[in-house]
């Protein structure tokens, strides 16, 4: 008996008082917990593209990464996060666990700010929760295992960390200096830093009362600051060029998605048994499933914000402002996803790290009103807590086993939506892999379902590499007829055209050949790959003198060792050594 009340109180000890030490211990611990598979994953879906294969990340020099144009054009300015990945790119090159231990210890961070910061409007216990569900909720997965975007919890850190500032009540002058140069990080590292500088004036106005204009006018200063550096130093300018079926349609098209896209969040947040990445799907019509049912109940849930902040208004006038503070929070940072302004895709769960926090605020305000005096509700309570932050936890751990490599995360998304983007990636997955029997299926069922450059060239090469070369032939020149944004276009046509050289010249007759060559050449004069496929025509013609001079030019445009070995075979009359 003596050992069991020994036991209780140490339990007891454990958790009371709750200290901030204590709190941060937790944090860390459930984060490792709950995150470990994702420290082993590797590099997934953009990742690849954006981090590994992009040169110009590879070279670490802030006045060049300021410009770099994956991070700074197509209505992106994204400065902070080029330095992030190519300094990490430079110290740790393709080791994908160091990004994950810096990501997720950046989430776990976060979510002990996020305690210090709920501490200021709820009692411990409350903040704690709360900060539990920031942490570990499967609506997160995506933000804290995808790599590419570590800018979130970049972003989320530096704005966080300046509305904690903000929160004193005595504001000296290195308070707003700190503050602006946090906010305009946040605002550098991703356009919707913008969110943390309306909260933190949204705040010192309507709660704190503060009348002088001293907020506005930093907060007008970190917002021209960041148009000077984009709009002037950089000329990166607001346009945007969407290749998602929803951003290529009418205001009044995308507005009928309103409804289905805010439940998406809504059921994902309290019902996160379906996620997947990459979701481009679109309502066309007004139907009872994909309209009026959503809207029904996203009508419920606003119903049921406004029913609590009623109770507290009519009870708890003193904490009705901090509630309306994290409904205008949730309902703001919300609105940006809403399709109002198009965006990369239809939803996307990373994409609700900021509203997170809105969302677990007005939660934390309802867990007020209800009345823990009787034992029994309170141990029903923490019951059902408990229970829903475990269930919630495993959710996130299977989440993160779909993250390992790409194919396995595409053959599993693929489910959620089954769109041409996915199809395509994960067919292009299975062609890196050489797996091109694997490949065919799912390149043609994207090119089915949405043809563009992009697709038709991936399926044109893996015909190509399982031997269908008349198949080849005609998707490479499918490619070619494509309308694209010109950068696209000039990349695709080159790669289209190099890929009907290989079909011409490995496997065509010498003089259709010949003549499919000096055509492209009329376009390119200056590939050394075209001429040394130019070369190997004549020289199968028999025209060796000629082939020798296309030899030479295209060693001295291309000098490397297949056109050496190209040029030496022609000279010394040899026979040529030509691979599929």
């Amino acid at each position: 008996m003596h050992e069991s009340k020994e036991s209780e109180f140490s339990l007891y000890d454990l958790f009371v008082p709750l200290t901030l030490k204590k709190v941060i211990i937790f944090l860390i611990t459930i984060g490792v917990v709950v995150f470990f598979n994702a420290f082993f994953n590797g590099f997934v879906w953009d990742d690849i593209g954006y981090i590994l294969l992009n040169n110009e990340l590879h070279r670490f020099n802030l006045l060049h990464l300021f410009g770099l144009k994956e991070f700074t054009s197509g209505g992106y300015f994204r400065p902070i996060s080029a330095i992030y990945f190519s300094l990490f790119y430079n110290l740790f090159g393709s080791h994908a666990f160091f990004y994950h231990f810096f990501q997720i210890s950046l989430h776990i961070t976060n979510a002990c700010l996020v305690y210090i910061f709920f501490s200021k409007f709820f009692k411990n216990t409350t903040a704690f929760l709360l900060a539990v569900l920031f942490l570990i909720h499967p609506i997160q997965t995506e933000a804290v295992v995808y790599i590419g975007d570590s800018q979130s919890e970049l972003l989320f850190l530096f704005g966080i960390t300046a509305l904690l500032i903000s929160l004193k009540e005595k504001f000296a002058t290195k308070d707003f200096v700190i503050t602006a140069i946090l906010l305009l990080l946040a605002l550098l590292t991703k356009e919707t830093g913008i969110l943390f500088v309306l909260f933190i004036t949204l705040f010192q106005y309507l709660v704190k009362k503060r009348k002088e204009l001293t907020f506005v006018l930093y907060s007008l200063l970190v917002i021209g600051s960041y148009l000077f550096i984009r709009l002037v130093l950089v000329k990166s300018f607001f346009e945007k060029n969407l290749t998602s079926p929803i951003g290529n349609v009418s205001l009044g098209e995308r507005l009928l998605n309103l409804p289905n896209v805010f439940f998406y969040y809504l059921k994902t947040f309290f019902y996160p048994v379906t996620l997947g990445i990459d979701q481009r799907w679109t309502v066309t019509a007004i139907d009872l499933q994909h309209f009026y049912f959503p809207l029904f109940l996203d009508l419920v849930f606003l119903l049921a914000i406004g029913v609590v902040g009623f109770i507290l208004y009519k009870n708890k006038k003193q904490t009705f402002l901090f509630f309306v503070f994290f409904a205008v929070w949730f309902l703001v940072s919300i609105g940006m996803l809403l399709q109002i302004f198009p965006l990369d895709m239809t939803v996307s769960e990373r994409w609700f790290y900021i509203p997170m926090v809105g969302m677990l605020g007005i939660i934390g305000y309802a867990i007020q009103l209800i009345s823990f005096s009787n034992k029994n509700i309170f141990r029903y309570f923490s019951i059902t807590v408990g229970m829903i932050v475990v269930i919630l936890s495993v959710r996130t751990m299977v989440r993160t086993t779909n993250w390992v490599d790409t194919i396995t995360l595409y053959s599993h998304d693929i489910r959620v939506d089954d769109n041409y983007d996915l199809e395509d990636n994960l067919g292009t997955e299975y062609a890196y892999a050489g797996r091109y029997k694997e490949a065919l299926p799912y390149l043609q069922k994207g090119v089915k379902m949405a043809p563009h450059s992009t697709n038709i060239y991936n399926l044109a090469s893996a015909y190509y590499q399982l031997g269908y070369y008349t198949q080849a032939e005609y998707y490479y020149m499918l490619t070619l007829k494509q309308d694209d944004e010109p950068d696209l276009k000039r990349q695709m046509t080159r790669n289209a055209y190099n890929g009907l050289a290989q079909v011409y010249v490995l496997h065509k007759d010498p003089k259709e050949a010949n003549v499919f060559m000096t055509e492209v050449l009329k376009r390119y004069p200056t590939s050394g790959t075209f001429w040394a496929y130019l070369a190997i025509t004549d020289y199968k013609l028999g025209n060796q003198e000629k082939a020798l001079n296309e030899a030479k030019k295209a060693r001295e445009i291309l000098h490397n060792s297949s056109t050496e070995k190209l040029y030496q075979l022609i000279l010394k009359k040899k026979p040529l050594d030509l691979h599929q």
